[in-house]
């Protein structure tokens, strides 16, 4: 046969994989639950030593992982956002607690 083999079929296509949520967010959003948390609960003993810490961690794996996400190889970026916001909503009460008179 001049054509080839007439049922011939294309070679199979690999299955697309979904990208993969990034770890920095997930920390992200971890240590903002965790800042936040504690926030309500320490608030009242010890303002700065407990979530102060917790809230700047938020805040930079957050924009780690925003900055990881623009490569296009991981999915997370509401992850991140949602860390990111919880992180500094806590940062602000912190230094509120901070230079409150």
């Amino acid at each position: 046969m001049p054509y080839g083999f007439p049922y011939e079929q294309a070679p199979p296509q690999p299955v697309p994989r979904p990208p993969v949520p990034s770890g920095l967010a997930k920390a992200s959003l971890a240590f903002g639950i965790v800042a936040v948390v504690l926030c309500c609960v320490v608030s009242v003993f010890r303002p700065l030593t407990s979530y102060g810490l917790f809230s700047v961690a938020a805040v930079v794996t957050g924009h780690m992982a925003r900055k990881e996400i623009k490569t296009g190889v991981y999915s997370g970026n509401k992850i991140a956002t949602v860390g990111l916001v919880l992180g500094y909503v806590t940062l602000l009460f912190t230094i509120y607690w901070l230079f409150r008179a």
